[in-house]
């Protein structure tokens, strides 16, 4: 993907992540949650993240937050992922989801550092 596409990506919000919609400072409740592979995970994280792959959000969400008022971020590669369990979790009664989008833009949004 060449840098004028990414750059239109994410100032068009096509993530559903807009930074005005995220609490900041994110509470300390919050739950940070990388729904991507556990490659991808593995290759590099954000600090404090916990891992759960989309595909089994619905399933493992109660052992991390089961408060359905709990405020979780999600992020993915690109937002696509986390797009998907965001309304997973809306479909479960979760009230405060928030979509980062990519890593990069979580990392960015939330000032938080990647980590291996």
């Amino acid at each position: 993907m060449n840098r004028f596409l990414l750059a239109l990506i994410s100032l068009c919000g096509i993530c559903g992540c807009k930074k005005a919609d995220v609490p900041l400072p994110m509470p300390p409740e919050a739950k940070l949650i990388d729904v991507r592979s556990r490659e991808e995970y593995t290759a590099g994280h954000l600090a404090g993240a916990v891992w759960i792959p989309h595909g089994e959000i619905s399933r493992e969400i109660a052992g991390v937050a089961p408060d359905l008022s709990i405020p979780v971020y999600l992020y993915c590669r690109s937002g696509r992922r986390s797009g998907i369990a965001k309304e997973a979790l809306t479909q479960k009664g979760y009230v405060n989801v928030y979509n980062l989008g990519g890593v990069g833009d979580a990392a960015r949004i939330l000032q938080l550092p990647i980590e291996k």
